[in-house]
């Protein structure tokens, strides 16, 4: 293959015979059939031969049928992962469009994602993840995708664009870049100073409260343990909106563990346990047997022998009633 000459120096420009040949070329896509016109078209646009109007009639010859649009679209890709704006206008459809079914859907969020790997696709590509940003999309085909574009360590590239949108006044673009900066910030993938970037771009979020609400509900959806001191000093926020939210975010990361000011077995002395003990009277007699277990290691680290201890127990009557 011939080295790609696109760029600021090398321009493509029509000759005497480009208009002959374009003539001839449409002749051809006008009478084939639609898949020897997939084909056709595929191979002019791979091969940069391109006119206005182009990819319309390649979509146009898939129909409705949106199983060979996609097939179709996918087929346009170039070797750098570029895509037409018009293709890419014809997946953010698909994907955005509630009758087509979550495999459809799914995969032209897949093809966008790939078209991702260059900057000028991110606008469309944002715009039609965006629709699915703080969704509730369970175990759906739509999900998958969605968590994989948005935990893509090669989001790294634009970390700049989703620094924009993270601070942005569109709520849903919003969710979803700070969605992938958290992802980014926290992945093991992401070292040195792209992590570092991502970690930057996240903590500009907490300067207004409208980015610090919804970005309180990103680390809540994400399940990002790493940011639980931000959400436990956010709970007393003056701003009632973004307490709200890390008081959200504070029970579904798991925070609120009240066993912290709760006494534990081994923190118990033995007027304690014995009387716990009573509590388990009448329970499984495999619950009591690791209840007596416990008891004796409890017991133990605070009287230096048996006897002791078995006269401790039986001052409070509670030796006996708990067959020990």
């Amino acid at each position: 293959m011939r080295p790609d000459t696109t760029g600021p120096i090398y321009q493509p420009i029509a000759w005497s015979e480009t208009e002959k040949i374009t003539a001839a070329l449409k002749a051809a896509l006008d009478h084939s059939s639609n898949d020897d016109a997939r084909w056709l078209v595929q191979r002019m646009y791979q091969t940069k031969v391109n006119y206005p109007g182009l990819v319309e009639l390649m979509l146009a010859k898939a129909g409705t049928d949106t199983s060979a649009r996609l097939a179709a679209i996918q087929g346009m890709f170039r070797s750098d992962n570029i895509l037409p704006n018009e293709a890419l206008g014809a997946l953010e459809v698909i994907a955005r469009d509630e009758k087509e079914t979550p495999d459809f859907r799914a995969g032209a969020l897949r093809l966008l994602a790939r078209a991702s790997d260059r900057g000028p696709a991110l606008d469309a590509i944002v715009a039609s993840f965006a629709a699915f940003a703080g969704m509730d999309l369970g175990q759906s085909p739509i999900s998958a995708a969605f968590e994989e574009f948005t935990r893509d360590a090669k989001n790294t590239r634009h970390i700049g664009a989703l620094e924009r949108f993270a601070s942005g006044n569109d709520v849903a673009k919003r969710t979803l870049a700070q969605t992938i900066l958290v992802n980014l910030a926290t992945s093991a993938l992401v070292k040195g100073k792209e992590r570092e970037a991502a970690i930057t771009a996240v903590e500009k979020c907490w300067a207004r409260p409208e980015t610090a609400a919804n970005l309180l509900g990103v680390i809540a959806r994400t399940k990002a343990k790493a940011y639980a001191d931000q959400v436990k000093a956010h709970l007393k926020d003056s701003n009632n909106a973004v307490a709200e939210a890390a008081l959200f975010a504070y029970q579904t990361l798991g925070l609120n563990d009240t066993t912290s000011s709760a006494k534990r077995i081994g923190e118990m002395n033995p007027d304690m346990v014995a009387a716990l003990g009573v509590i388990l009277q009448g329970r499984s007699d495999h619950l009591q047997h690791r209840f007596r277990l416990v008891i004796f290691g409890v017991c133990r680290s605070e009287f230096d022998d048996w006897s002791q201890r078995q006269s401790h127990l039986e001052r409070r009557h509670r030796f006996v009633r708990l067959g020990l």
